[in-house]
């Protein structure tokens, strides 16, 4: 009998071969995938930031520009206003300061012609009862006078338009100037708890010498409708003599001469841009501190004759109060604009990422096999672009993975049909092989027999 030994054969081998490359290709497999996982991971991480976001990106974008615009835009509107009212309060100021100036001149111009009728009428005859008749009738009709009289040039009083009124003007300066020949206007002054305010005109006789004086007593209280024009809610003029002096303001309303030392006025220093301005022959406007140290806009004057500064103030605040108004509704408005732009932004992000995001979960599915998917392009002419390329991507992949596949078929078809051609050769070999040790058996058995039939022979 002869021993059949079993040998490996050339299929054993394949198989351990394909064993082994079955194990390295799940290894590979095995680090792409968690290679995969890790990437996921640091890309979650980074997810976790906003501020890496596109959407967020872009409306961040959108606000650093809108905000700063609409901010400027609304700073230029509220400057421009800010002037445009300044400048409108300065130009009614100032028309009403020469306004009030010319009023004031006017009216000096008007008592120094009543004087002069005065001193006309009056020459050869200072103390007849004509003049007497005349300087109490004109004193009477015009309301503008505390008293008028005519003196001689010692100031002894010769006629007066009151009989209870007697002022002995001998000791003023005032007097000696118009005893001289030149016509005088003083600023008020306060004497003895009342204010003389005085206009004085000398009579000139034949030879052109002043033979006696017209004096008037102005009657302070007329300041009270001189110097109070219509005027808006919180509008002030006031009237500043030649020293700084506080004369008479609007605010403190119809007063007597009482009231208005009451008020302050001939002892209260009035000192500012207006004033140094005015009293200085300047016309124009100007913002300054009134009395009570508020900001106002003011325009001012001077008064020929009378050396006055007359302003027209108005507070500033008050002003100014459309355009605070207007700060705060532009404020209102940049909130608005503000929240319309971040919904503008978050609308557009999404427009424009929404397409990116469809085209990125496409692709991750792709790189998780399923590549039978597919994008709908979409968005911008690059995004549409971007989207066909991936499809196409996809279905060439798609197409070599088939072939692949098939490819694989059919290589494994071959193996096996190599497999069994194998099997068979081996077992078609394995009867050969018993029918040469049959035969060569039979062969001995023929050589013993023969050997045998030798021998018998």
């Amino acid at each position: 009998m002869t021993t059949l030994i079993d040998h490996p054969t050339d299929t054993d081998a394949t198989a351990a071969t394909e064993t082994a490359n079955d194990s390295s290709v799940r290894e590979r497999n095995r680090r792409r995938t968690d290679q995969r996982h890790g990437g996921s991971r640091r890309s979650g991480r980074r997810r976790a930031n906003p501020l890496r976001r596109l959407d967020v990106r872009l409306m961040l974008g959108v606000l650093a520009v809108a905000l700063p615009v609409m901010g400027g835009i609304s700073a230029l509107l509220v400057t421009k206003s800010s002037a445009s009212l300044t400048s409108a309060a300065e130009h009614k100021a100032g028309s009403v300061a020469r306004s009030v100036a010319l009023r004031l001149e006017d009216w000096k111009s008007e008592r120094e012609q009543d004087l002069s009728i005065i001193a006309a009428r009056a020459v050869g005859r200072e103390g007849g009862a004509a003049t007497t008749e005349l300087i109490t009738q004109l004193d009477k009709s015009s309301g503008e006078y505390a008293a008028i009289e005519i003196t001689d040039l010692s100031g002894r009083v010769l006629s007066s338009s009151r009989t209870d009124v007697s002022i002995s003007p001998t000791k003023e300066t005032w007097f000696r100037t118009a005893a001289a020949g030149e016509q005088v206007i003083t600023s008020p002054v306060e004497r003895d708890g009342r204010i003389d305010w005085v206009i004085a005109e000398p009579v000139l006789g034949a030879d052109g010498k002043p033979e006696s004086v017209v004096v008037g007593y102005l009657n302070p209280a007329v300041l009270t409708n001189l110097l109070d024009p219509e005027l808006d809610a919180g509008s002030e003029v006031v009237a500043v003599g030649a020293d700084r002096e506080l004369v008479y303001s609007s605010s403190m309303g119809k007063v007597d001469n009482a009231g208005l030392l009451a008020a302050g006025a001939l002892t209260t220093t009035v000192d500012n841009v207006a004033v140094t301005r005015a009293l200085a022959g300047e016309v124009g406007t100007a913002t300054f501190n009134n009395l009570a140290g508020h900001g106002v806009i003011g325009g001012f004057d001077n008064v020929e004759g009378l050396g006055w500064a007359i302003m027209v103030q108005e507070p500033r605040d008050a002003t100014l109060a459309p355009v605070t108004a207007q700060t705060h509704r532009a404020i209102e408005l940049m909130l608005i604009g503000a929240a319309i732009a971040v919904a503008f932004a978050i609308v557009f992000a999404r427009w424009i990422t929404r397409p990116i995001q469809d085209v990125t979960s496409t692709a991750r599915q792709a790189a998780k096999g399923k590549l039978h998917v597919r994008v709908r392009p979409a968005g911008s002419d690059e995004l549409v672009v971007l989207g066909t390329s991936l499809n196409a991507m996809l279905d060439t992949c798609e197409l070599l993975v088939g072939q692949l596949t098939s490819a694989g078929v059919e290589v494994n078809s071959a193996a096996s049909e190599l497999s069994a051609s194998s099997d068979e050769l081996a077992a078609t070999t394995t009867q050969q092989s018993a029918a040469v040790t049959q035969a060569s058996a039979t062969t001995e058995e023929l050589a013993r027999a023969s050997a045998a039939i030798a021998d018998t022979v």
